[in-house]
């Protein structure tokens, strides 16, 4: 995509960049959740993780969408 719409590599290098700390925060909590929990406020820690790492990959398939909207319409030519 970075060859045929340039205007979008810086921002398409960010994406890239946040592959690595969404992986390691589903690690991290993967491993929490193969560990034992021993109480109610363990589990609500886990939760609250999970929830922090889902709205990263959230965040991320939204502008990674907007990237590609961008550069097809933009640099491409779109649909029409």
């Amino acid at each position: 995509m970075e060859e045929l719409a340039p205007h979008v590599s810086a921002r398409a290098r960010r994406r890239r960049e946040e592959h690595p700390p969404i992986t390691v925060g589903l690690e991290s909590a993967v491993a929490r959740l193969a560990g034992s929990i021993v109480d109610e406020a363990e589990v609500e820690a886990v939760r609250e993780e999970l929830q922090r790492v889902m709205g990263r990959i959230v965040r991320h398939r939204q502008h990674g969408a907007d990237l590609v909207w961008e550069a097809y319409e933009v640099d491409i030519g779109g649909a029409g």
